[in-house]
């Protein structure tokens, strides 16, 4: 499965959609963590990541950003 951040793959989307949208919601939480990681992820740009990826660097997220979009999603 061959998935970078901000490049999710077909695999990805094929194989971690259903667990969003089907699976046991036991730990909301972890599910609130992972739409965040995803959305994200979608909006850095595949330019900005394959430049990331090509420098060996990691990108930072602050825990404002984190928390925002995690009450967002957990208390809806």
């Amino acid at each position: 499965m061959d998935s970078f951040i901000g490049v999710v793959s077909d695999d990805f989307t094929y194989y971690f959609n259903p667990i969003l949208t089907k699976g046991k919601k036991d730990n909301t939480y972890k599910f609130a963590l992972a739409r965040f990681l995803i959305d994200y992820s979608y909006n850095l740009g595949e330019e900005y990541v394959n430049t990331m990826i090509t420098r060996g660097e990691a990108e930072t997220i602050q825990y404002q950003i984190i928390a925002k979009s995690f009450l967002k999603y957990y208390w809806h």
